[in-house]
């Protein structure tokens, strides 16, 4: 049974499901860690899923786990050192972007969920559909994510996403991808079990880069 902690009450005495979820995910970080905490809620995506009250949820436990991890995560950053960035664009919507807050968000939501070379071209979709790439080649983005995620399962590498990059993935958005135009296109390298891991870490990057985080 999932320990809890005594969560606040709604107007009629009762716990909301929100802040009970919310109150069980705290419960966890301080008991369990971070990386624990991350996989009993996942396990709890399972069952709730289909509620449409899931995904703000999700988002708000989202974000306790990072406050909570956020000085072990700026550990990974060299000390004294910024972030470094020749791809991204600088600014979103007039603002700027919080380079620190987003490496943060896709580590959470991409890089532990790493299993394949190619699974770097969904990263490189989203940001790349989200307009968010000032240096659009795979080459620069590979470099890029190898130097904020050296300790990454899987190696960022160029010819790995190329693999899966043509004729049809890398060269239209994400929102108009059909597993039948991609059997269309598909090569000798590709497999509909790989478009449908990429199609599903895009789901998922989207999502949660729905709001660009910015400093101010």
């Amino acid at each position: 049974m999932i320990q809890q902690e005594q969560p606040q009450a709604s107007p009629d005495g009762m716990p909301t499901f929100k802040e009970v979820v919310l109150s069980s995910v705290q419960y966890h970080l301080r008991v369990d860690g971070p990386e624990k905490t991350r996989e009993y809620f996942r396990s709890q995506t399972s069952f709730y899923a289909h509620d449409d009250r899931w995904p703000e949820i999700q988002r708000e436990a989202d974000d306790l786990i990072l406050a909570y991890e956020s000085p072990r995560q700026a550990a990974t950053v060299p000390i004294g050192k910024p972030l470094q960035n020749w791809i991204l664009k600088k600014n979103h919507n007039g603002r700027p972007i919080d380079f620190v807050r987003l490496r943060q968000v896709i580590e959470l939501h991409f890089i532990i969920e790493l299993r394949h070379f190619y699974d770097w071209l969904a990263l490189w979709r989203i940001l790349y559909d989200l307009n968010l790439l000032e240096d659009t080649r795979q080459s620069a983005f590979a470099e890029q994510m190898n130097i904020w995620f050296p300790h990454a399962s899987k190696r960022c590498q160029a010819d790995s996403m190329g693999d899966y990059s043509t004729p049809y993935l890398g060269q239209y958005p994400f929102a108009g991808w059909t597993e039948a135009a991609f059997m269309s296109h598909k090569t000798k390298k590709q497999s509909v079990s790989g478009f449908r891991r990429v199609f599903h870490l895009c789901e998922t990057l989207k999502e949660q880069l729905r709001q660009i985080p910015v400093i101010g």
